[in-house]
């Protein structure tokens, strides 16, 4: 009677046979999931593109996502108390970044064709009122209660 232990596999036909076995279980992935892809949507038709059908187009449309936001809250209170000096220092044809540099972040409280117009309100509400043209730079702007 002979020992008949199977020998085990040298090294380089283990890597070989490892490497067998990915390559062909990827290869069966990707087979597979080209099948499903064809079977889901077998003329590769994308939404929103059009699709020919016979020789006219036609067009697969799809819903629009309805997107409820709310309204961001802007808190409109500067880090300091605006003051009447601040106010002074504002000049027409200044840039809103130069402004803003000075009072702090305004509030959008007007937007027309050429014109934006911001807010910047203590809590007291005396407040700057300050219109800019479509390049940003100061055009108009008034003082409420500073004192």
């Amino acid at each position: 009677m002979t020992n008949s232990t199977p020998s085990p596999m040298p090294p380089h036909d283990k890597f070989s046979f490892l490497l067998k076995l990915v390559f062909g279980l990827g290869v069966s992935i990707g087979v597979f999931y080209t099948g499903v892809q064809y079977a889901l949507n077998p003329f590769n038709i994308k939404a929103n593109q059009p699709a020919m059908v016979g020789e006219k187009p036609a067009i697969v449309k799809e819903k629009p996502a309805i997107v409820k936001e709310k309204p961001a809250i802007v808190k409109e209170k500067p880090a300091m108390p605006l003051t009447l000096a601040e106010f002074e220092r504002l000049k027409i044809g200044m840039p809103l970044m130069h402004i803003e540099a000075i009072l702090g972040r305004g509030v959008k409280i007007k937007q027309s064709q050429n014109s934006v117009t911001y807010r910047w309100q203590n809590s007291d509400s005396s407040r700057i009122i300050g219109e800019f043209d479509n390049r940003n730079q100061l055009i108009n702007f008034r003082q409420e209660g500073l004192k």
